[in-house]
């Protein structure tokens, strides 16, 4: 058995946002099809899918959200969870920024993301 992909909710008509961001981050479209929303699988450079599902559903509004999260390792996170802030700021969408440590950032879009967030880690 091998892993194929995981899958995160996002708020309706959220899709097309979701696969810009993406391919900010060098992601590429690998499928799309329809449940509730648009769904889509997109392919990081490390072979990577991940799905985002457009689902009928608000976000959840809890402290324990940050724990189920998209993570990506950085040289400097600092820095990029500031570029990630930025091109969702430039899309009129809100941000909430947090850490857990000096090399553990995350991000939330809470009108956009139902159950995770984005984590950003330093690497050596």
């Amino acid at each position: 058995m091998k892993l194929h992909h995981c899958a995160f909710k996002i708020t309706l008509g959220k899709s097309i946002l979701m696969q810009e961001f993406c391919e900010y981050l060098s992601a590429k479209l690998s499928w799309e099809g329809k449940d509730q929303g648009r769904e889509i699988a997109m392919r990081f450079g490390n072979n990577m899918l991940i799905q985002f599902s457009e689902i009928d559903e608000k976000p959840i509004k809890t402290k324990n959200k940050k724990e189920t999260h998209i993570s990506f390792s950085s040289r400097e996170p600092k820095k990029d969870i500031k570029k990630i802030e930025n091109w969702f700021s430039q899309h009129n969408i809100k941000t909430i920024t947090g850490q857990w440590s000096e090399t553990e950032l995350w991000i939330d879009c809470p009108d956009v993301f139902i159950n995770f967030v984005i984590e950003v880690l330093k690497t050596d």
